[in-house]
């Protein structure tokens, strides 16, 4: 459908549909190529952009969203029946393709913004044939970050528990009030009490390694590694400290996740080059470097300690709760 230059809109022929002109911005649509007469139709649907589309109520009447449209719920009378819906007409002839009895679109190709309003309409119509394959289609937009918060705000809504914990993975490392500012006020405390359980794992990890501390050894002596593998000398504290601040500024937790992983493979501490040319890339690097001027390079790149304070770190961030958990206690 593309407009002219005289304000006008000229319509292109779709495979399975016939457009008929009535007047500029208004068209009739008779729509799906089934074994019946469009002169059967009894339904005239308006769409929130002047589209008509000339249905069969036999179809419509197994959904009740469509039944609560019409008058009193009953069949309509032998004058055709006039509902305007509040959907445009491009995501109304999505829909009314899973109401008629014929194969249904896969939904496999078109853009987030139209498989949304789609996904919205499916559920206020209960289209119960579409629902779920639009949660699996929504599902690939997955972890980014432009659509999560959406894609949480729908599963949450609609109860598509395995959606919602994956929406809120991608968010979880995002600012608060980045997040909470798209929210409705139902979903804010669920939210922030979530995000504080992330927090809440870095600050206890920095907590166990500052307890660990003592100013008087050396990691990297014969006496501490026989008298005292609980303890960390200074050195290895302020390095073990700065690996945890630079993992927890990460705003994503598929970052968070890659770096935990290469740094346990290596089981010791990556030298600074290894560090800036293979893992992180020049900026991050950038970062952590500021952060540990003043440490010590041998426990920096010795360091006895970090595999298993890796290792842990890992194991607290499986263990948190999914964001679902968090909806029960409001």
């Amino acid at each position: 459908m593309s407009d002219s230059a005289d304000g006008s809109r000229t319509l292109t022929t779709h495979p399975e549909c016939e457009y008929y002109s009535l007047e500029p911005q208004t068209f009739t649509l008779i729509i799906f190529d089934i074994d019946e007469s469009a002169k059967d139709t009894d339904v005239i649907i308006q769409s929130s952009d002047g589209v008509i589309f000339n249905l069969h109520w036999k179809y419509l009447q197994l959904y009740p969203g469509f039944v609560r449209d019409v008058d009193d719920g009953s069949q309509p009378n032998e004058e055709k029946e006039k509902m305007d819906l509040d959907e445009p007409s491009d995501v109304l002839e999505i829909l009314f393709q899973f109401v008629y009895p014929k194969r249904h679109p896969s939904l496999e190709d078109i853009d987030f913004e139209t498989l949304a309003a789609v996904a919205e309409a499916v559920e206020k119509y209960q289209v119960f044939s579409a629902m779920n394959l639009c949660a699996l289609r929504l599902e690939r937009f997955l972890p980014c970050e432009q659509h999560a918060t959406r894609i949480l705000i729908y599963s949450t809504k609609y109860n598509y528990t395995k959606l919602a914990n994956e929406a809120a993975l991608s968010l979880c490392r995002k600012p608060d009030l980045e997040v909470v500012k798209q929210l409705p006020a139902a979903m804010i405390m669920p939210w922030l009490t979530y995000r504080s359980a992330w927090k809440a794992l870095f600050d206890a990890r920095l907590q166990k390694t500052m307890e660990r501390c003592v100013v008087s050894i050396r990691c990297s002596s014969t006496t501490f590694r026989v008298e005292s593998s609980i303890s960390i000398c200074a050195f290895c504290t302020t390095s073990t400290l700065a690996w945890f601040q630079f993992l927890e500024n990460l705003d994503r937790l598929s970052d968070l996740k890659s770096s935990l992983i290469a740094l346990m493979d290596e089981r010791n501490l990556p030298s600074q080059y290894q560090l800036h040319s293979y893992r992180f890339g020049k900026s991050n690097f950038a970062k952590f470097s500021n952060a540990i001027k003043g440490g010590c390079d041998q426990c920096l790149s010795r360091c006895q300690h970090m595999s298993s304070e890796l290792e842990e770190l890992s194991k607290d961030i499986e263990a948190i709760p999914p964001f679902t958990e968090f909806l029960k206690s409001y």
